[in-house]
C-alpha cells in the first residue's frame, strides 16, 4: 500500500514540475511606436503655462501632456469684454475633448491638436432720459449694466413714472415708441439710452392734462381741427370735438356776445401807438419806426404827442389813418 502512495505522489509531482516548466517557457510581446508624435495646442485668449504652451510640440507614442492657463477668466478692452475658457476639443487625443480650463492628455495619433475654446460676452449698459427706469428681465446685472453673452437673446423692459410716456431706444439699437420691450442680440460693447417725454408731441400739453381730457398725447391736434390740444385746453374747449364751428359761429354774430367789428375796435400794440385818458385829457403819442430788414426797428424822429379835452359824458375815440393830400 505504501508502494502504491509513493507512485501515486511521484506521479503528482511530476506533473506539476512539467506544467512548470511549460509555463517558464512562454513569452509575452509588446509593441513600442518609437516614432515622435508632434502636439499642436492653440488658444485665441489667454496665457499657457510654460510646461505646455501654444504651439508644436514633439512628444513620444502614448505619453501625458498636462496644458492650464495662467489665468480665467480674461477681460479686453478695458474691461467691457469677457472672455471664459469652455474646454478644449481635439484629434488624436484621448479625451477627445471635456470642460474647464487644465487637462491632460495621452497622445495617440501621429498628428495631433488640442484647442482650447472660449465663450465671449460683452458688457452692456444703460441710462434714461426724462423720468422712468430699465428693467433687465431674467438676467444677472449690476446697477445699470450687465453681461450679455455673444449670440445670445437679451431682455430689457423701460418702465416710465407716472406722466411720463417711453418715446424710443437709441445707442446699440432703435425702435419704435411702442418698444417697451426690447429683445437684442449683443455683439459688442454698448450703452443703451431709454428716452422718457412728458410731452411727446410737443404742443405744450402735459400727458396728465392730455389724459384728463381725453386728448391723445401723440397727438399736437386730436380732433383735427384748426386749433391746437392746447390752446383748446386753456380756452375751456374740448381737444376732443371740433371747435371751427363753434369758433366760426361766434364770428359770425359778434352781436349775440357782445362783441365789436374791426371798425369799432382798433388793436393799438403798446411802445407803438398809446392811447390813453388822463382826468379829462385823451393822450395820443405816436412813434415812427424804420428797419432794414424787418427785425431790427429803430425810432425813425422823435415821439408826436396830440391831447383832446374830454368831458365827464361817455365818448367813443379812435384811430385811423388819413388820406394824403
Amino acid at each position: 500500500m505504501m508502494k502504491y502512495l509513493k507512485i501515486i505522489l511521484f506521479t503528482v509531482l511530476g506533473i506539476s514540475i512539467s506544467a512548470l516548466a511549460v509555463r517558464s517557457t512562454n513569452s509575452v510581446s509588446a509593441t513600442v511606436d518609437s516614432r515622435d508624435y508632434v502636439l499642436t495646442i492653440s488658444t485665441p485668449h489667454g496665457e499657457l503655462f510654460p510646461s505646455a504652451t501654444a504651439g508644436v510640440t514633439t512628444n513620444s507614442w502614448h505619453q501625458s501632456v498636462y496644458s492650464t492657463f495662467y489665468e480665467n477668466p480674461v477681460f479686453e478692452q478695458d474691461g467691457t469684454i469677457l472672455l471664459n475658457c469652455a474646454g478644449f476639443s481635439g484629434i488624436g487625443i484621448a479625451p477627445a475633448s471635456g470642460s474647464g480650463d487644465s487637462t491632460t492628455v495621452k497622445l495617440t495619433n501621429v498628428v495631433s491638436s488640442l484647442t482650447w475654446e472660449w465663450d465671449t460676452s460683452y458688457w452692456v449698459t444703460w441710462g434714461v432720459s426724462g423720468l422712468g427706469a430699465v428693467q433687465p428681465i431674467d438676467m444677472a446685472y449690476s446697477g445699470n449694466g450687465a453681461w450679455f453673452p455673444d449670440g445670445g437673446t437679451n431682455h430689457l423692459r423701460a418702465v416710465p413714472d407716472y406722466g411720463w410716456l417711453f418715446t424710443g431706444w437709441s445707442g446699440g439699437t432703435t425702435t419704435g415708441p411702442s418698444a417697451t420691450n426690447l429683445y437684442f442680440t449683443a455683439t459688442a460693447p454698448t450703452n443703451l439710452l431709454a428716452s422718457f417725454s412728458d410731452d411727446p408731441d410737443g404742443d405744450g400739453l402735459k400727458n396728465t392734462n392730455e389724459w384728463a381730457v381725453g386728448a391723445n398725447p401723440w397727438m399736437a391736434n386730436t380732433d383735427g381741427d384748426d386749433y391746437d390740444d392746447l390752446f383748446e385746453f386753456n380756452n375751456g374747449l374740448s381737444p376732443t370735438r371740433d371747435s371751427a364751428p363753434f369758433i366760426s359761429y361766434i364770428r359770425d354774430n359778434p352781436d349775440t356776445y357782445g362783441l365789436y367789428s374791426s371798425n369799432a375796435v382798433l388793436d393799438v400794440a403798446v411802445g407803438q401807438v398809446a392811447l390813453g385818458i388822463e382826468g379829462t385829457t385823451a393822450r395820443l403819442r405816436l412813434q415812427v419806426e424804420k428797419s432794414e430788414d424787418l427785425v431790427t426797428w429803430t425810432n425813425a424822429g422823435d415821439v408826436v404827442e396830440w391831447t383832446l379835452p374830454v368831458g365827464g359824458e361817455k365818448q367813443f375815440l379812435r384811430v385811423r389813418s388819413a388820406p394824403g393830400e
